[in-house]
């Protein structure tokens, strides 16, 4: 709100506001760190004026489950080093977990914490109260406008902060003046999965081995009895990181307004090598096989390929759940660097090699080429292609347009991934690097 005339610390001419579910084109004015007005244009005094130039301003990101780690764990990192690096992301409020050393399982432990954020944080912030077998009087004394929930890991955690007694999840559920935020797992089936196949495994355990241990059943045992707890006591409930299509049938779909039991999805990213003689879908009408028959039940999670590779097309795919991602990567505007190895059914000659570089016209426009080698100098039927166009069969229709046939296709490489440790047929999950990195590609980099 604009009170007087008082002079304005800074105003954003020009802005792209993104703000529930619409864009509108308009001026920005602060005060003290505060948005004073939005208006379409803003003539007032100001003692900086910016103008944005069309850029899009959006509503800072809340973070409800982050490790920042501090105390007792700062060489993991520390609420300082990590809400700046949510700040570089946009994330300008958060909520942190509670298994640190020691635990923030009292409310003096709790008060701590937000005395260490008071001078570190660089953003926003709130703290979770934890629970415990023990801690019912803690809870029961949370300052209800201070802790943004109370977490309870109803599944194995660092800290020793697992809840797994009847006595103490009853209590929780009935007594918690906060929301109730869970870690759903059942640790005794965990512990038995673990037996077996450690057993079967031995030093050979690994972690394409942890969805199976950790598994549909764990999950939904563990999911099942808190969503139960909470009718029961009628208590505020969310469920985070979900990750089997099985307990999703224990949430109704709709919007989170108004609802007491909610739950977070899970993202998942897999790299797969392709084998041919798969498509690159997740049905097909005509029964063929396609690449989500290869990973089986790598998830319980409704996941998609990123962009297409035709039926005889091997090589690197990228399947996730990330909508947001998947977007991005196969948006033209971002120009994703894709390289192939190609047969050709005779070597390529010269003049074609040098006519393909500098670009072809296919039915459907010109068609560019980044880079264009020779894999193998005694055998000019091997080429390597590297092009940013994802259009379909894209790399096939250049070569047939210069009059090749292609024996074999191999992407080697898509947006930084490769398929380095990867057999042909096989896939692994992405790890929270190679996640980063790919967004970092996502944004055209």
């Amino acid at each position: 709100m604009n009170w007087g005339n008082s002079m304005y610390d800074l105003i954003l001419k020009n802005c792209k506001i993104v703000n529930e579910n619409k864009i509108i084109e308009s001026d920005i004015a602060i005060k003290n760190n505060r948005i004073e007005l939005i208006q379409a244009s803003i003539d007032s005094e100001s003692k900086k004026i910016v103008d944005v130039d069309g850029k899009y301003v959006l509503p800072g990101l809340i973070d409800d489950q982050v490790h920042f780690r501090e105390p007792g764990l700062t060489h993991k990192g520390d609420i300082a080093t990590e809400s700046r690096a949510g700040l570089a992301g946009g994330v300008t409020s958060y909520f942190e977990m509670p298994n640190v050393n020691p635990t923030t399982t009292t409310n003096e432990n709790l008060s701590k914490k937000f005395d260490i954020a008071s001078t570190k944080s660089r953003s926003n912030y709130s703290f979770h109260l934890g629970a415990s077998n023990t801690n019912i009087e803690e809870i029961k004394r949370v300052d209800i406008n201070q802790a943004a929930a109370l977490k309870v890991f109803m599944g194995a955690s660092t800290g020793e902060m697992l809840v797994d007694s009847l006595d103490a999840l009853d209590d929780i559920f009935n007594y918690s003046p906060l929301i109730v935020v869970t870690h759903c797992e059942d640790q005794t089936t965990v512990k038995n999965n673990e037996k077996l196949f450690l057993e079967k495994y031995g030093d050979d355990l690994s972690a394409q081995h942890h969805h199976l241990i950790r598994d549909v059943e764990s999950c939904y045992l563990s999911s099942s009895l808190a969503v139960g707890l909470a009718k029961k006591y009628d208590s505020d409930l969310h469920v985070f990181h979900l990750t089997t299509e099985k307990e999703m049938e224990l949430f109704t779909p709709g919007a989170v307004n108004g609802k007491k039991i909610t739950r977070q999805r899970e993202l998942i990213y897999i790299l797969l090598n392709k084998p041919k003689d798969y498509i690159t879908t997740t049905d097909d009408p005509q029964k063929r096989k396609t690449v989500l028959d290869i990973i089986g039940k790598a998830t319980q999670e409704r996941i998609y390929p990123v962009g297409r590779l035709d039926r005889n097309t091997t090589g690197v795919l990228l399947l996730t759940n990330d909508g947001e991602l998947a977007q991005q990567l196969t948006h033209p505007g971002n120009q994703i660097r894709k390289v192939y190895q190609v047969t050709l059914d005779k070597p390529l000659e010269k003049a074609d090699f040098e006519q393909i570089l500098k670009g072809v016209v296919l039915e459907d426009g010109p068609a560019s080429v980044d880079v264009l080698a020779y894999t193998d100098p005694r055998d000019k039927r091997n080429v390597g292609i590297e092009i940013h166009s994802g259009r379909n069969r894209i790399v096939r229709r250049i070569f047939e347009h210069a009059g090749y046939d292609v024996k074999n296709l191999d992407r080697v490489l898509f947006a930084g991934l490769t398929k380095k440790n990867v057999d042909r047929g096989k896939w692994r999950y992405l790890n929270e690097k190679e996640v980063r990195t790919l967004k970092h590609f996502s944004k055209g980099k």
